[in-house]
């Protein structure tokens, strides 16, 4: 079993303008090893070799020794915690986790804010953005956490906190739960903790009461459209809603599309687009009501539409459905259904319409490119003929209605 051993030293070959060297604790690992600046600069008059220590003289000899010791303590914990588990301790290991920010803390939180910084890059704004929120609804119920103090017990009193104190509905209670469960699930694979405290713990799958729009529903909100008797605001807003139901997308991808992610290839229309929830690349072919709601292009990078915030969208479409008499609770990411549940209606098989409301290019370029964007193209066109076959029942009955009456 390799051993490590460790040094306070100044890094002499790199000198400051101010005549001050930055300090580092050298770790020798298998006659191997590595600098690691331990974030200060010192003059070497100021620095006592034999003890480790930065001298009085300095007039923060206090602050720095205390950078000195936590940079030692962090390091001679990372060899214990090695040695304890009869794993071999290489430098490269050791490199991994000194420079892990988060190695020996034991707080939840702390974990959390990890998670938000080492996954910035991966994550979209909105994921990175529960997860401050989940942060932020923990610390009002508890200012500070950690994970031994995670159990059974904690579960309770928490549910019981957002039930009673803040009149949380059942679905958002065990959204947070299940966010707790995640982080304790990722803290055990990432060997954070030794044992995970929630592993046993089940959490209800319930649905959202997100409703949808049936196709009757939709051709109604289409009439409204095609009459433009609506105010300019609930016009824009009407016209990217409808969109969504044509095409499943998501409101941060409707909110970010610009017209060159619009493409047409061996006459088909279609979106190339990276999605902003999964930071994953997506191709959805459009019908030809989709097609229709596009604007004129103007400048290259110009986005297609002009998208509210969401809370402004979800207003203005509460509004829109009662000039449509249409009396269900209907927001953004009812299109999003409204679209996956069409396709069920229209016989549209589970793979297919998954492959519409979130497929990825990766699984595209694994199959034949042409035979999944027809299968995607096909589904959609049934989507496509039911509305027209609808529109066309409704003009029979105005035309007979009005023949009767004559």
């Amino acid at each position: 079993m390799n051993t490590a051993s460790f040094r306070i030293m100044i890094r002499s070959d790199r000198p400051k303008k101010s005549g001050e060297y930055a300090l580092c604790i050298r770790v020798t690992i298998a006659r191997k090893f590595k600098l690691f600046p331990i974030g200060f600069d010192v003059l070497p008059r100021n620095f006592d070799q034999g003890k480790s220590q930065v001298k009085k003289t300095d007039p923060f000899y206090f602050k720095k020794n205390q950078l000195i010791l936590k940079a030692e303590t962090k390091a001679r914990n990372i060899a214990f915690d090695f040695a304890m588990n009869d794993k071999t301790l290489t430098l490269g290991e050791f490199i991994k986790a000194y420079t892990n920010d988060n190695y020996g803390s034991v707080s939840f939180y702390d974990y959390i804010e990890y998670l938000i910084l080492k996954r910035d890059n991966e994550l979209s704004t909105d994921t990175l953005d529960l997860y401050r929120k989940q942060l932020s609804k923990l610390r009002r119920f508890r200012a500070t956490l950690t994970f031994s103090e995670v159990n059974d017990d904690f579960i309770s009193e928490y549910r019981n906190y957002m039930i009673k104190k803040l009149n949380n509905k059942e679905i958002t209670f065990y959204k947070c739960l299940e966010f707790v469960k995640r982080i304790c699930n990722r803290a055990y694979k990432e060997k954070k903790i030794s044992e995970n405290p929630l592993r046993n713990l089940e959490i209800k799958r319930l649905k959202g009461d997100s409703n949808f729009l049936t196709i009757e529903e939709l051709l109604t909100l289409d009439n409204k459209y095609q009459e433009h008797t609506l105010p300019a605001n609930l016009q824009n807003v009407l016209r990217y809603f409808m969109f969504s139901c044509y095409t499943g997308i998501r409101y941060g991808d409707i909110y970010n599309l610009r017209f060159p992610m619009v493409k047409v290839k061996e006459n088909t229309t279609y979106l190339d687009f990276m999605q902003h929830k999964t930071n994953k690349p997506a191709l959805i072919p459009l019908i030809d009501q989709a097609k229709a709601l596009i604007p004129d292009q103007g400048f290259a990078e110009q986005k297609v539409f002009n998208v509210m915030v969401n809370q402004t969208t979800n207003k203005l479409l509460k509004t829109i459905m009662e000039k449509a008499g249409i009396e269900k609770r209907i927001t953004f990411h009812s299109g999003r259904h409204t679209c996956s549940n069409s396709l069920y209606q229209l016989d549209v098989d589970i793979n297919t319409r998954c492959m519409i409301i979130g497929d990825t290019k990766e699984v595209i370029n694994k199959h034949y490119t042409k035979e999944d964007m027809n299968m995607k193209l096909q589904a959609l066109n049934k989507f496509s003929q039911a509305m027209k076959a609808k529109s066309s029942e409704a003009a029979q009955e105005l035309q007979q209605d009005g023949a009767a009456t004559g």
